[in-house]
């Protein structure tokens, strides 16, 4: 059995990212990291962290029940969650009510920055990029991807034929449409979900330990999604002593920043070692 195991910017459950008509979830989940961006970028004043909690603690009050009671919401109410969407997320109230009350990050980060003709990330939030034109719904590109993307490839082309003397000339790919398509076949008609996986292996084996990173900033799998999946385990309480959390100054992939790249290394060494912190 194994006794540990590291989960970096994870998701166990494909329905806490993707919106659908009949899926709502994603709204709530993504929120809160919205607002983190929507804080760095300066367009929501005060402490990001208590702003963090304050839109989590939104997200599953007030906001679900607008976005579960759908078209029955009263115009009064409607009113009242788009005006503190806006508050949170630095968007005109307009803007939110012509969205439905569903803001979706691609959106988010066309619109957060739109009269001064800059987008950001998706992978981090912190990027900045720059569009062809100021309209339309969604950035031409993920900027924190394109920052990234020369230093990976070198590094690994420098790696594999300096110290491996592997020599190709096939590019490396570092995120490719070529291993498509995927097979869904065990959840076809469904979202993708290990989330029984998870808890079944705690069942089976109590000594487990899960480490999860998490970057503040990360707009593909942000961290409230992972927290809900593992709060809707099906798991005694005390069984979710067995995850603990790690919360870093930055995007998906956290170590291109430095000091979340210290960090994350003393987590993980302090988890190794069996000195855990617990969840929180």
């Amino acid at each position: 059995y194994l006794n540990g195991v590291v989960i970096v910017s994870g998701v166990w459950d494909f329905s806490t990212l993707l919106p659908h008509p009949s899926n709502d979830l994603p709204y709530m989940l993504f929120l809160s990291t919205m607002v983190a961006a929507a804080h760095y970028h300066g367009k929501v004043e005060g402490d990001r962290d208590e702003l963090i909690e304050a839109a989590e603690s939104f997200a599953l009050g007030d906001y679900a029940l607008a976005l579960h009671r759908g078209a029955s919401l009263p115009d009064a109410e409607r009113e009242g969650v788009a005006k503190r969407l806006a508050e949170l997320l630095g968007l005109e109230q307009s803007y939110i009510e012509a969205s439905n009350l569903r803001v979706r990050p691609s959106q988010f980060r066309k619109e957060l920055m739109r009269e001064e003709g800059m987008t950001f990330g998706r992978f981090d939030a912190r990027m900045l990029g720059s569009d062809a034109s100021e309209l339309g719904d969604y950035p031409d590109y993920d900027a924190s991807y394109n920052l990234i993307y020369g230093a990976y490839a070198s590094t690994l082309n420098q790696y594999v034929r300096g110290e491996l003397e592997f020599e190709s000339d096939l590019p490396y790919e570092i995120l490719s449409g070529k291993v498509r398509p995927w097979d869904y076949e065990p959840f076809t008609n469904r979202y993708v979900s290990v989330a029984d996986h998870v808890s079944g292996t705690l069942r089976k084996n109590k000594d487990i330990r899960y480490f999860i990173a998490c970057g503040r900033y990360d707009l593909a799998t942000p961290p409230f999604a992972i927290e809900y999946t593992l709060n809707h385990l099906r798991l005694a309480p005390d069984s979710l002593d067995a995850f603990e959390f790690g919360y870093y100054e930055g995007g998906h992939m956290m170590y291109t920043n430095p000091s979340a790249l210290k960090a994350l290394k003393r987590d993980l060494a302090k988890f190794i070692g069996g000195k855990a912190r617990g969840r929180r």
